[in-house]
């Protein structure tokens, strides 16, 4: 006959505390996903005189009121709530062809990019320079968007 071997009901518990998950029964919850949106802020009316690619924003033309409208500018990005989920800059533009009128019209097409917008609201708002908020659906940001002014 083999020996047998009892293990006391306390260290029956400690090791059963010991494994346990402490994190109440259920789902944990999730973590809001984020997004990057990107797209471009474009100054319509720009000169025929420059040449395509050149670099430009809307300091190189202040005598039109676009010197805002510069690198580094603030892009807010709200939520439906009216609160702020993400901040960007405008970067420096570079002159392009108007796509609509074709040349000689040119425009300046600056970047921007807003980085960590959590996703999920059905509306978000953009606002480049504080020259007003335009709306988009969720789906929208999904893409890069354009903006233009002029």
């Amino acid at each position: 006959m083999r020996p047998r071997h009892t293990i006391p009901a306390a260290l029956v518990l400690l090791l059963a505390a010991c494994g346990s998950n402490p994190e109440p029964a259920g789902e944990p919850s999730p973590s809001p996903s984020t997004r990057t949106i990107t797209g471009t802020m474009t100054i319509q009316g720009w000169p025929s005189g420059w040449n395509v690619g050149l670099e430009c924003h809307g300091g190189s033309l202040s005598r039109r009121g676009w010197d805002d409208l510069s690198p580094g500018a603030q892009v807010v990005v709200t939520d439906s709530g009216g609160k702020t989920v993400g901040v960007g800059t405008l970067e420096l533009g570079s002159v392009r062809a108007d796509t609509e009128l074709g040349e000689p019209f040119k425009v300046c097409a600056m970047p921007f990019q807003v980085t960590g917008v959590p996703t999920g609201d059905r509306f978000y708002a953009v606002e480049v320079a504080r020259r007003g908020k335009v709306q988009f659906e969720d789906a929208q940001l999904g893409i890069p968007i354009h903006l233009s002014i002029g």
